[in-house]
């Protein structure tokens, strides 16, 4: 359980900081940037994980819009 943690936590970072370099683009290109991050990471590693982490990218870019 503690690995799993671990693991979710650096996920959470590497997502919330994909937010952050996407948070000045236009929608489309953040769009892109996100969707293409997370789609080629190997830590990424099913589709609700995927999902979960283009929603904390999300997040974060649209958090001051």
């Amino acid at each position: 359980m503690g690995e799993d943690m671990l693991y979710r936590g650096a996920v959470r970072a590497w997502a919330e900081g994909l937010g952050r370099r996407a948070a000045g683009m236009g929608p489309a290109k953040a769009r892109e940037l996100i969707l293409g991050e997370v789609l080629e990471n190997p830590a990424v590693a099913s589709e609700e994980e995927a999902v979960w982490a283009a929603m904390v990218a999300l997040e974060v870019a649209l958090k001051d819009r």
